[in-house]
């Protein structure tokens, strides 16, 4: 899944922490130069967040697995 804007990658991100299993964004800079400290946060909140270098340096994903 490609998080093409700020709000459908924080609503992919969202269905994605409720997914079972693992979950990619791409294009996660589109999320991250949104949301201050989202990764941290969803940490605290005992997400099991990463972000994984890619391929292509403006195609960052972003994983979330349960």
């Amino acid at each position: 899944m490609a998080a093409e804007e700020i709000r459908a990658g924080a609503c992919l991100m969202i269905a994605g922490l409720m997914a079972d299993g693992e979950t990619t964004i791409t294009k996660a800079e589109n999320i991250l130069r949104g949301y201050d400290r989202v990764i941290m946060k969803l940490r605290g909140l005992g997400a099991d967040v990463q972000l994984v270098d890619a391929a292509a340096p403006e195609e960052e994903p972003l994983r979330a697995e349960n």
